[in-house]
C-alpha cells in the first residue's frame, strides 16, 4: 500500500451532520485497469500534521492524558452519500 496523496481538514464539532470537502494534495499516478484505490481516514497523521487532542488545544507529551477520544463518521447511502471524485484522463493519450 502506497500513500499517493494526503490532506488535512478541521471539522470542528462533530455533533452536527454537515458535508465536508477534503481537497487532496496534487499527485500524478496512473492506475492500471484491475487495480483499486483505498481511502484511509484518520484523526491524526503525526508527524505530517500535529497531533489531534480532540480539544482544540495544542498537545505535547506533557498533556497527552488530557486528549479526548475522537470518532470519525462517514455516511454511506441515502442523502448523505459519500463520494470520491477523480478526473478521467483516459481519452488524453500522450
Amino acid at each position: 500500500m502506497y500513500n499517493l496523496t494526503q490532506s488535512y481538514v478541521h471539522c470542528g464539532n462533530g455533533a452536527s451532520n454537515i458535508s465536508t470537502t477534503i481537497q487532496l494534495q496534487p499527485t500524478c499516478v496512473r492506475i492500471t485497469k484491475g487495480n483499486a484505490l483505498r481511502l484511509s481516514l484518520s484523526a491524526a497523521c503525526f508527524p505530517a500534521y500535529t497531533m489531534n487532542s480532540g480539544t482544540d488545544a495544542v498537545i505535547s507529551s506533557d498533556n497527552l492524558r488530557d486528549a479526548q477520544i475522537i470518532t470519525l463518521t462517514v455516511n454511506c447511502g441515502g442523502e448523505g452519500n459519500s463520494q470520491i471524485l477523480l478526473p478521467d484522463f483516459s481519452t488524453h493519450r500522450t
